[in-house]
């Protein structure tokens, strides 16, 4: 699979007209001739779909608008040219990862996990949404076409990243709007996760990660990871620990066997993590769960 470093290599790759800016381009105008060969690149790439004839809802997910979707790619992800060419009233966004070298989003990016969701997992939007995000796609593009000063970075940063503000809403408002599909994919974590408790494999395999539940329902784990929190409160591994240290307190009142052996049980490498963790969520260590005082809390 080959890799496209560069602004320039990836719109020459794709067929693309040469970019304005070697760092930062906006697309709307895509070759009829798509390579066949998946790739790689080193750019952020948001991908902005707008059906006028809409999607058809035997397709969609239940509360899901049809009328256009947005998709969101992380550097180093293995696409094709296929995933990121859109109809005529669509556009990408390209941004190389330097481009936020010394900015505020170098940080931040990695807050908005929408770039390492799968496509399945796309933005659904609203039409008064379509029409926020294409105004604000419209001011980037005023900056990119017009010449250049010391202001136009600066300018453009600023609409991109109220660009991933608002997605971060309208995600939320997905995630509201296909309750039940929210409800299941917590369901089916509760379920898988006292599967694995019950099954001894927290001793022979350590505490899962989101990976592992994540892979169970076939979706992203940062996906899996933000729609738990929206339905709970709680990141997958909050609530993966919140169930150990209830299983802690079970196998602390019931049975003989030491708390060093009750943390191994439960997939802990070290007796110390697994104190303090108890220490921490119900206010006193796990020795004193076991003495009247503690036995009866």
């Amino acid at each position: 699979m080959k890799h496209l470093k560069t602004v320039s290599e990836l719109h020459r790759d794709l067929g693309w007209a040469p970019p304005e800016n070697p760092m930062f381009s906006i697309v709307s105008q895509f070759s009829d001739q798509l390579p066949e060969e998946r790739f790689s690149t080193d750019c952020y790439l948001i991908r902005f779909d707008l059906r006028d004839e809409g999607i058809p809802s035997a397709v969609l997910p239940e509360g899901t608008h049809g009328n256009g979707a947005m998709r969101f790619i992380h550097p180093g992800t293995d696409i094709s040219a296929r995933e990121i060419t859109v109809g005529s009233n669509g556009f990408v966004i390209v941004a190389h990862k330097d481009f936020f070298r010394g900015q505020r989003l170098a940080q931040s990016i990695n807050t908005y996990h929408f770039f390492q969701y799968y496509a399945s997992e796309s933005l659904f939007f609203a039409p008064c949404e379509a029409k926020l995000i294409t105004s604000l796609k419209t001011k980037m593009e005023r900056e990119y076409y017009n010449n250049t000063d010391e202001y136009s970075k600066d300018i453009i940063l600023s609409h991109y990243e109220a660009m991933l503000i608002y997605v971060k809403r309208f995600y939320k408002r997905q995630f509201r709007d296909q309750m039940a599909i929210t409800d299941s994919v917590s369901e089916r974590f509760k379920s898988h996760l006292e599967t694995y408790i019950k099954s001894g494999l927290l001793k022979r395999k350590g505490i899962p990660a989101a990976a592992h539940f994540a892979k169970q329902q076939q979706l992203s784990p940062y996906y899996l990871n933000d729609v738990l929190q929206f339905k709970t409160g709680n990141t997958v591994e909050g609530l993966v620990l919140i169930a150990l240290i209830a299983k802690a307190r079970e196998l602390l009142s019931n049975s003989p066997v030491s708390i060093e052996e009750i943390a191994y049980t439960l997939g802990f490498k070290e007796i110390k993590k697994f104190a303090l963790l108890f220490t921490k969520m119900e206010g006193y260590p796990p020795e004193m769960f076991r003495t009247p005082k503690g036995g009866s809390a």
